[in-house]
């Protein structure tokens, strides 16, 4: 499994943030059916089909991309940072 962007054509900050909020989405999405488990709309051996298959196959498929991107983009002198963009709170 691996994410699966509608536009190829987007650069890889885009991607890396499009990444980011599949992570945030999957996991409301295994709240939610923590939720229904621990309140009873699901049945146990539903809960743990659940988080074995398409959560951590999609949790994984995310978080492959965002490391393979991580590496690309850390490198990547385009992006104008340096370890003096801190401001104090």
């Amino acid at each position: 499994m691996k994410v699966k962007y509608d536009n190829e054509k987007i650069n890889d900050k885009e991607k890396i943030a499009i990444c980011y909020r599949l992570y945030g989405l999957l996991q409301k999405e295994h709240n939610e059916k923590g939720r229904q488990y621990r309140s009873g709309h699901i049945k146990k051996s539903e809960w743990r089909t659940y988080k074995k298959e398409p959560f951590n196959n999609k949790k994984n498929a995310i978080t492959d991309e965002i490391e393979k991107l991580k590496n690309k983009l850390k490198d990547d002198k385009t992006i104008n940072a340096t370890l003096n963009d801190f401001e104090a709170d």
